[in-house]
């Protein structure tokens, strides 16, 4: 069969050098931790906040937050010395001033490497009569970028070039510290709607949603995407993505989401669930669509570990029997669940039943079947299911129903 999947025979096109780079990245993955974070407190009306990630006295990241959504992210180094400080600046001179509701936390504790976890830090607590350790002073230093939540963003946008796509998935640990991560909007948030996010798969981006984004029905439904770097590990990915769906529903007074998420965002959409469950926000859930989603992994993965001089990180939980795929069943979750799966993919007889990425083997493995809502199948390949006037009659019933 031909495998069609990003990862499924580069190992034999890409150069040494791609791999040396790779295995760079993997070491700087290693030496680092992603701190996830909120502000609150004494929060002031619509004046800027800035986050500051200080290592010794030095500003290592800076980082002007909303105070609509004031999460926060960093990539700090493991073995440094890491505090962070925040201050909404009243009078917008960009300078920390006495009176200014600031709030510092030293020494971050707990870290744990980028590799195996995200690391979510108690709430940093502005407050009016505290005063910072430090002079922060950001009237001539460059803003540091980290990941959005709620940010508009176009379909067009830079971001999501070919070339930044490829970066998040062969140099995952740059694309992080770029920091064209996040949940972006399309368009300003409206009351009353049902947000939709959609979620993509392995070297893609919200340009792949296009379509149905452009058919979906914009009095009713809200389009939400999520965008992240593909390389890293699915538990890392599903974990911030648990996280940023929580302070959205904060933030923004959002009663449900449905997401609907094609191939390996499917994983990441499913093992997020079981997080939120394990929180007790499971009811935010509207409902979820998969499509294409290889439940039982890619072999073509599995090979990639055991011949490249390095491997792409998510490459690890993607190969069949990882211990990520083998967490996915249980704890089950009540969310609805609509697996749509391709069979549009083959190119002889003799092929065996697939959408020109995943079997049908992976995408239909027997305890996804047993706990979906919903099972249907399309004559469509890996892409074409997102191009699909059959897929959008089957899917527009569903978010319907969960309004």
């Amino acid at each position: 069969m031909r495998r069609a999947l990003v990862f499924a025979l580069l190992m034999v096109t890409l150069s040494d050098c791609a791999f040396v780079r790779l295995k760079s990245e993997v070491a700087r993955i290693n030496k680092a931790a992603w701190v996830l974070g909120v502000v609150e407190g004494d929060i002031e009306g619509d004046a800027p906040m800035f986050l500051v990630h200080l290592v010794g006295q030095k500003k290592r990241a800076i980082q002007r937050l909303l105070p609509t959504t004031p999460e926060f992210d960093l990539v700090v180094r493991l073995g440094e010395v890491n505090d962070v400080a925040a201050f909404q600046d009243l009078d917008g001179d960009l300078i920390y001033d006495p009176g200014e509701p600031c709030g510092f936390m030293a020494q971050l504790e707990g870290l744990e490497s980028l590799g195996k976890k995200a690391v979510e830090l108690p709430p940093l607590i502005l407050d009016r009569k505290a005063l910072l350790p430090v002079t922060l002073d950001l009237s001539h230093a460059r803003s540091s970028p980290g990941g959005t939540v709620g940010e508009i963003v176009p379909l067009n946008d830079p971001r999501y070039e070919e070339d930044r796509v490829s970066e998040g998935m062969w140099t995952p640990f740059r694309a992080t510290r770029r920091g064209d991560h996040g949940i972006h909007f399309l368009e300003p948030h409206q009351a009353g709607r049902l947000p939709v996010l959609f979620i993509h798969g392995i070297n893609g981006s919200p340009r792949n949603f296009e379509k149905l984004i452009e058919h979906l029905d914009r009095t009713k439904y809200e389009p939400w995407v999520a965008y992240y770097p593909s390389g890293i590990r699915l538990p890392v990915l599903s974990q911030i993505l648990a996280g940023l769906l929580i302070r959205l529903k904060e933030s923004y007074d959002v009663p449900r989401i449905f997401i609907v998420a094609h191939s390996m965002g499917g994983l990441v959409a499913r093992s997020a669930l079981q997080q939120l469950a394990a929180k007790n926000q499971g009811a935010l859930i509207a409902g979820l669509v998969t499509l294409d989603t290889p439940w039982g992994g890619h072999q073509s993965a599995a090979t990639a570990l055991e011949y490249v001089p390095e491997a792409v990180p998510s490459w690890i939980d993607m190969a069949p029997g990882s211990k990520f795929l083998k967490s996915l069943p249980e704890p089950r979750v009540s969310v609805p669940h609509h697996l749509f799966f391709g069979v549009g993919g083959r190119i002889s007889r003799y092929d065996e039943n697939n959408d020109g990425v995943v079997t049908i083997e992976s995408q239909l493995v027997r305890w996804a079947q047993d706990q979906a809502k919903s099972l249907t199948g399309f004559d469509e390949s890996h892409m074409g299911m997102l191009q699909s006037a059959e897929v959008e009659a089957k899917l527009w019933p569903i978010l319907e129903a969960a309004r």
